[in-house]
């Protein structure tokens, strides 16, 4: 068993990635058993075959990068292995195939699940990149640009919701300029949210 403790750490990020292309390519040889310790989230979704998320000590969610990251098992496996923008909410109505909840800026439609009742408290969660551009039948958002990072293959928004709301959003291969202060109207498909029961 090979163990390998934050490894690339102090390299920079070029460097990082292709050390990363490496281990990969010699773990995939030799198939040596090895655990990878590290606090890049990206690292760890990408060379992992099976992850584990821990907090002070005890394993908080064990799995493939893929279901850790698309079903977190908690709020803390959910901040800890990529940005979630949350909100809260309340579960209106349920039917065969989904579930309706109602927040302070309208309600939303989510997968099913089986747990969740109805006027159940919950935590409504979606990842920054399931923010897509341009209104929909459900779960659109009328926002106001208050920030924006153009980072060449990427754009990072912050979208304000009300005054003391706003929500992080991930724009791939932009092409249009947006400037603050204008308004946005963005969705998010029903199967990118997440519901989380609230404390």
């Amino acid at each position: 068993m090979l163990l390998l403790d934050e490894p690339l750490s102090n390299l920079d990020a070029k460097l990082r990635l292709e050390m990363r292309e490496e281990i990969r390519r010699i773990h995939a040889q030799t198939r040596i058993t090895t655990i990878y310790v590290t606090h890049d989230q990206k690292e760890a979704l990408s060379l992992a075959d099976r992850m584990a998320v821990m907090r002070e000590g005890a394993i908080e969610q064990l799995g493939d990068p893929r279901a850790i990251y698309r079903s977190p098992a908690n709020r803390f496996v959910a901040d800890f292995i990529g940005e979630t923008n949350w909100l809260p909410a309340e579960v209106q109505g349920r039917s065969d195939d989904e579930v309706i909840v109602k927040t302070d800026f309208g309600e939303f439609h989510a997968p099913l699940d089986a747990k969740l009742s109805v006027k159940q408290k919950v935590w409504m969660g979606f990842r920054p990149e399931a923010v897509e551009m341009g209104a929909d039948r459900h779960n659109s958002f009328a926002t106001t640009i208050a920030h924006v990072s153009y980072l060449g293959e990427i754009e990072q928004y912050e979208l304000r919701l009300s005054p003391s709301a706003t929500i992080k959003a991930v724009e791939q291969n932009p092409r249009q300029i947006r400037r603050v202060g204008q308004p946005l109207a963005v969705h998010v498909s029903p199967h990118n949210l997440l519901l989380l029961h609230s404390p």
